[in-house]
């Protein structure tokens, strides 16, 4: 099956639903006006050749001042706020020195009726108008299976304490319904809608706990009345033809802070100071023996990096070896660069002079050499911040197999380790062994740790995202319970998180939505913890799908190396994640599956989406408010609550 991309979707809405459409004669060249949000959208998926190709010469910022082009066109693509429709109107105001010639006018969603009645009450406006649609495209595609909305700060809005009573609680959930929404629009889609469900709620329950309880449902509510007034646009079906999953970050605040061992994830977690977007920055030195500074983008566009993303770093090591060494052996110059060392054992530098002696295998030479200083840049990271140790530890803590008095002596061991990477394992260790927080072991942990008030902020903060740190009466934890999905959500993550078969110790964690996504493509969720969303008859919103037959899924972990080897870890043949699927229900297995997660997910999650997509047959697209490394989650959990509200 052929890799489905959501960014050429995202990308083919732009320029064939709205660029190509008002696209002038060969020497005509139009001005793309864009806000701050629709800019974003069109850089996640165009490139500016791409735009010239349709057409755009130039792209201009709404909200900033600009220069008058008279002779061009200015195809706006903005929000529909009474912000973007006044500047809209502004910029043709003086009928006889508009800043533009015409203007075609596109909106990223639904246009409500009194903007509309403001831009007719515009004559000038209207006079130099040549067309006003609406697009229904605001989200971000981060790569082939991921996109984002826009909402960074959704985890601190919906979750922080007291949230609910905040002027920008309920239009953070209106933006992100109806930002959700335009995704199947741009899919030609109508979801089949599904959220998280909390158990019945309880008298005793907080008005901030009931609030949270209700946020899944609350977006996914908004979605299906949002796609009920859609319905008739054209490229909508009338029957269900997808599914949507709306949970929410606190199904899983294990995998935000966990150490993850796959490339991908490592990136964008120990290099973040060297990470720009997708940009990463390093210095390499040139034959005159001078540092120079380089860039290269880790995205999609390296196929090297799209085929080692998700694999563990340890494959990356022996992958990148074994592309040397086929590389190495093409040509006789190339045997020659080796200097007479065997090709697994090449140096850096002997890469480097591959490059300037093989002209034409310069670019995927070029680019091994820079996957092999990532992969070298992750290895000293690793090693300086004892992350072996920890890393093992952490897993050990997940699956029940460590106690605090591991952490203890891991603290007391390892001095160098980073007061993040503490803090980590100490959030780890809190969300998978609830109630062990009181007043005594919490001024322990600030001894032991070496814990700062923000970092007690932290930690306390995990309670907003429903994990009990602290002995309650029995009251109040069947409250908790109520209020949180049950005892499901507050077990030991050594049984909600399943440990995977493998070869490498530190990477038997899986990412609860990998569990949660499997059980939506094989027709397992169950109804009563993920209702789907209901209509106003109270039928469900779809007819749960058959179950197909003969899907299996396993893991992919090859065995080839003895780096970070569990001593016991069972082992699968390479391709076992390739599971067969059987002819019971094709119509299942056509459908796509959409998973969106209310305050953000991580890359670790994005992997899950990839691997059960390949593995069930199904297409898995997943989605969220934003995308955040360790490091900006544990900022966001810093930010639920004020630090003067912290007791040491």
């Amino acid at each position: 099956m052929e890799a489905p991309n959501f960014k050429s979707v995202l990308r083919s809405r732009l320029m064939d639903g709205m660029l190509s459409s008002v696209q002038g004669p060969s020497d005509c060249w139009n001005v793309l006006v864009v806000d701050e949000l629709t800019v974003k959208i069109v850089s996640s998926a165009c490139q500016m050749s791409q735009l010239l190709d349709v057409g755009v010469s130039l792209v201009e910022n709404l909200n900033k001042s600009r220069q008058p082009q008279p002779k061009l066109t200015a195809v706006y693509f903005i929000q529909p706020t009474q912000c973007s429709v006044d500047r809209l109107i502004h910029d043709f105001e003086l009928e006889k020195a508009p800043l533009y010639r015409t203007a075609h006018v596109f909106f990223s969603s639904k246009l409500p009726g009194e903007l509309l009645a403001s831009i007719k009450a515009s004559p000038t406006l209207i006079a130099r108008l040549e067309s006003l649609k609406e697009v229904n495209l605001e989200v971000m595609a981060l790569e082939s299976r991921t996109f984002v909305t826009g909402n960074p700060d959704a985890l601190e809005v919906l979750f922080g304490e007291h949230a609910e009573s905040t002027q920008n609680y309920n239009r953070t959930i209106d933006a992100i319904a109806s930002r959700l929404t335009t995704v199947f629009t741009a899919l030609h889609e109508l979801p089949s809608i599904r959220y998280h469900a909390p158990k019945a709620a309880s008298a005793q329950q907080t008005a901030s706990e009931a609030a949270r309880a209700r946020l899944a449902q609350r977006v996914a509510s908004g979605v299906h009345a949002r796609m009920s007034e859609l319905h008739s646009l054209p490229g909508i079906p009338v029957n269900e033809s997808c599914d949507l999953l709306v949970v929410d970050r606190s199904v899983d605040v294990v995998a935000p802070v966990i150490h993850e061992w796959t490339y991908e994830a490592m990136c964008f977690d120990l290099l973040e100071k060297d990470m720009q977007g997708e940009q990463f920055f390093y210095t390499t030195k040139t034959g005159g023996g001078k540092e120079e500074k380089k860039s290269a983008l880790l995205n999609e566009s390296d196929v090297i990096w799209t085929e080692l993303r998700h694999l563990h770093i340890a494959d990356v090591m022996l992958r990148i070896s074994e592309k040397t060494k086929e590389f190495a052996s093409k040509t006789k110059s190339s045997r020659q660069a080796q200097e007479g060392s065997a090709p697994s054992d090449m140096s850096t530098g002997q890469m480097k002079r591959l490059v300037e002696t093989l002209p034409q295998y310069r670019e995927q030479i070029r680019k091994l050499y820079l996957h092999n200083e990532v992969a070298e840049q992750l290895n000293a990271q690793v090693n300086a911040r004892s992350l072996n140790a920890l890393g093992k530890l952490e897993q050990d803590v997940v699956f029940g197999d460590a106690k605090s008095k591991d952490i203890i002596k891991l603290l007391g061991e390892k001095t160098n380790l980073m007061q993040q990477d503490k803090l980590r394992l100490l959030l780890n260790y809190m969300a998978t062994h609830p109630e062990k927080l009181d007043q005594g072991e919490r001024l322990k942990w600030i001894k032991i740790a070496n814990l700062s008030a923000d970092d007690i902020n932290v930690v306390n903060n995990l309670e907003h995202l429903g994990v009990m740190l602290e002995k309650k009466s029995r009251m109040a934890k069947a409250t908790q319970a109520l209020s949180w999905g049950g005892a499901k959500s507050h077990q030991s993550r050594s049984s909600k998180h399943r440990a995977i078969d493998g070869e490498w110790n530190l990477s038997r964690f899986q990412p609860y939505l990998h569990t949660v996504l499997e059980e939506l493509a094989s027709g397992n969720l169950p109804e009563e913890e993920y209702p789907h969303v209901r209509n106003s008859s109270g039928e469900g919103g779809a007819r749960q799908s058959a179950k197909p037959r003969g899907v299996s899924v396993r893991s992919a972990r090859t065995a080839r190396s003895s780096w970070a080897k569990g001593g016991g870890a069972s082992k699968t043949a390479a391709g076992d994640d390739c599971a067969a699927i059987s002819t019971g229900d094709l119509a299942l297995h056509q459908k796509r599956l959409v998973l969106f997660v209310i305050g953000g997910i991580t890359r670790s999650e994005i992997r899950a989406a990839h691997e059960v997509s390949k593995a069930t047959g199904r297409e898995v697209i997943i989605g969220s408010t934003s995308l955040d490394t360790p490091a900006q989650f544990l900022a966001n959990l810093q930010n639920l609550s004020r630090l003067e509200d912290v007791e040491l």
